[in-house]
């Protein structure tokens, strides 16, 4: 990897994630305090940031809740020994819209201060995910690097929209909307997808239910979330790119999917240890493998599920898809290759 040289008068965005409320599966700041403090050993100049979550009222939906939750889990510019940065802005629309050539999406949309950072270092815990299989360093860099236009276009097909026979001229979402991209007309509400950067604000206080989008099907996301990635490493090159998944606490789901309702489950395998690589790919299937590889722990999710047995797939037999569904996907797209050798540091 060779990051030393690398970062040596760069400034360096640490994208990490800083759990949602009151769970306790995620990094713990020590972890990017000891990461923060090689980089500028180096010369470099780090920032720790992530990014607003998809739906504003949520409990990170806008960088003022999200700073909270960081404080609350000991993430603060003090602890970390670097300032903290919500890339996407105050509600998520601070953002760099790029044309690709994906395999189902023709631009994504990538938080502004990912973009004008000089070098990207992924760290990430490493668990499962109900959509993805796994949330690693792929997840990380698709969904945890993109504003919320770039997650909607993920996860939807389209912006949301008014279903005019549904609207009872409430005017809630237009109080709410903080683009002002709604607007009432004839006493029924319209949404402006010139100015909607897809906040969700409408949608959560529509008490008809009026306001609503077409989710994306699991296999499309999954493609969609290879799209980002490869659209991300192409924006910033390869070069300016580092990984590590710490495969430690590996809980079967991501913390963001228990509902936010301030709980982790057991870990399904004994702590591994730390995986870098400059490849995305490569270094998620390898913790991937790893994972596979152990005996799982009794009593835990991997138990319910028959997963237990070192070798089979337990993010497949736990959450229903397997991981290689957006490995195989980022690899056509020559964003990494899935072949790697493992190189043990004791």
């Amino acid at each position: 990897m060779n990051l030393a040289s690398r970062l040596n008068g760069k400034t360096v965005a640490i994208k990490t994630y800083f759990g949602a409320v009151y769970c306790t599966r995620y990094i713990r700041p020590h972890y990017v305090r000891m990461l923060v403090d090689k980089i500028r050993e180096v010369g470099g100049t780090p920032f720790v940031t992530d990014t607003t979550t998809l739906d504003l009222r949520g409990q990170r939906g806008s960088a003022v809740s999200y700073l909270e939750t960081a404080a609350m889990h000991g993430f603060t510019s003090e602890t970390l020994g670097a300032p903290i940065v919500i890339a996407d802005g105050l509600y998520g629309s601070d953002q760099v819209s790029i044309e690709i050539d994906g395999k189902q999406l023709r631009h994504i949309y990538i938080a502004k201060a990912i973009y004008e950072a000089d070098f990207l270092l992924s760290l990430v815990h490493f668990k499962g995910h109900g959509l993805t299989g796994i949330g690693g360093t792929c997840k990380n860099l698709s969904m945890g690097c993109a504003s919320k236009l770039g997650k909607n276009f993920a996860h939807y097909y389209d912006l949301p929209k008014v279903e005019k026979e549904k609207c009872n001229g409430c005017g809630e979402c237009m109080t709410i909307c903080p683009a002002k991209a709604v607007k009432m007309v004839q006493e029924t509400a319209t949404i402006d997808e010139h100015l909607c950067f897809a906040c969700r604000g409408c949608i959560s206080v529509c008490r008809p239910k009026a306001i609503t989008n077409k989710r994306a099907t699991q296999a499309d996301f999954n493609i969609r979330v290879a799209d980002t990635v490869y659209g991300l490493t192409e924006l910033i090159g390869k070069e300016n790119m580092s990984c590590f998944n710490l495969i430690i606490d590996v809980d079967w789901m991501c913390d963001c999917e228990h509902l936010e309702d301030g709980w982790s489950d057991v870990p399904i395998v004994p702590d591994i240890g730390i995986a870098a690589s400059d490849d995305p790919v490569a270094v998620d299937q390898a913790s991937t493998d790893l994972v596979n590889q152990s005996q799982g722990i009794p009593g835990s999710k991997a138990e319910e599920a028959g997963a237990l047995k070192p070798g089979v797939d337990k993010f497949q037999l736990i959450n229903g898809v397997s991981p290689s569904v957006h490995l195989e996907a980022l690899e056509k797209l020559g964003v990494g290759i899935r072949k790697y050798e493992l190189a043990k540091i004791e």
